[in-house]
């Protein structure tokens, strides 16, 4: 007799392969699935204008763009289109977390006229490319990493072409929402509502705004623990996951967001102090590393997070 758990998860995948939309939709929590329903028509008023980039891509030619591992050169627009023989270094491309990297001076972030140039590159060659579009978790993090770039890297962000573009990346997202059946969501969902509160930010959006707060409100008592730990049982997400709401910890005490900010403190120091957990000292060298617990993301390397608390 066939077992009815492996019939449910059965007919639950094949759900979700041929209909992904209806399990996103189900999977949403009633208030979440309204205030999309809301900020899906606000941002499809301005979805279909097209926007011109001034871009000196000259600037860029020959930049080394750091990729989940190793790198490559950008030659013109059709560095975009690379293939690669691995998926992760292919998305890795489209995540933008290259302008963390200045391969090329060795400084942690790359100079701002060159990222500047790249970022209006890539939205020139691939912002309608409906490919782009319905990946929500890297749409997320192009938000979250261009945003975080565009302000601390700039003294003036906020440009009518860049505003618009973060319109459209906040489109793709909240079309794309990554609520999924039970526990599958995990914390996709949470990553979303960073990144639309920075594209909300950016293009003075308050639909992108209230949308992320709500699922903040309802993500976070389910993906951390009572004791400040995340729940996933992984050493380096739970890094990662601590940077996501440091970053959104910052942007909502920058921009005044004063419940989104008293919200999410907490858990801010509670991750932060969980951090410790896991450094682990070479009483010889003196240098800190973590073990590796669980998954390991392929969005940055483990080191790279260390310094985090």
């Amino acid at each position: 007799m066939i077992n009815r758990r492996f019939i449910v998860s059965f007919v639950w995948a094949a759900i979700r392969r041929l209909a992904p939309n209806v399990i996103r939709f189900l999977g949403m929590p009633n208030n979440i699935r309204k205030l999309r329903h809301r900020t899906i028509k606000e941002l499809e008023r301005d979805s279909n204008r097209s926007f011109k980039y001034a871009f000196p891509e000259t600037k860029c030619v020959g930049v080394k763009l750091k990729l989940a591992t190793g790198a490559v050169t950008f030659k013109n627009k059709t560095t975009w289109d690379t293939n690669f023989y691995d998926e992760e270094l292919e998305v890795s491309l489209h995540r933008w977390t290259w302008l963390w990297f200045d391969l090329d001076t060795g400084k942690t972030v790359m100079r701002a006229e060159i990222g500047l140039a790249l970022i209006n590159s890539w939205l020139d060659t691939c912002s309608y490319n409906v490919r782009f579009g319905l990946d929500a978790y890297s749409a997320s993090e192009r938000a979250a990493n261009g945003g975080l770039f565009l302000l601390t890297q700039l003294d003036s962000p906020n440009n009518t072409d860049l505003s618009n573009s973060f319109k459209n990346i906040g489109l793709q997202i909240t079309k794309n929402l990554e609520y999924f059946e039970g526990d599958r969501t995990g914390n996709h969902a949470l990553n979303n509502a960073r990144g639309l509160l920075f594209a909300g930010v950016l293009s003075r959006s308050s639909a992108m705004i209230n949308l992320s707060s709500a699922i903040i409100y309802e993500r976070l008592p389910i993906l951390v623990t009572p004791d400040g730990f995340l729940r996933e049982c992984s050493s380096h997400y739970h890094f990662l996951f601590t940077r996501w709401i440091l970053e959104i910890c910052w942007l909502a005490e920058r921009y005044e967001l004063d419940a989104l900010f008293q919200f999410v403190s907490p858990y801010a120091t509670s991750l932060v102090e969980r951090c410790w957990f896991f450094l682990v000292r070479d009483d010889t060298t003196g240098q800190w590393s973590i073990p590796l617990i669980g998954d390991i993301s392929p969005d940055v390397e483990p080191s790279w997070l260390l310094s985090l608390p």
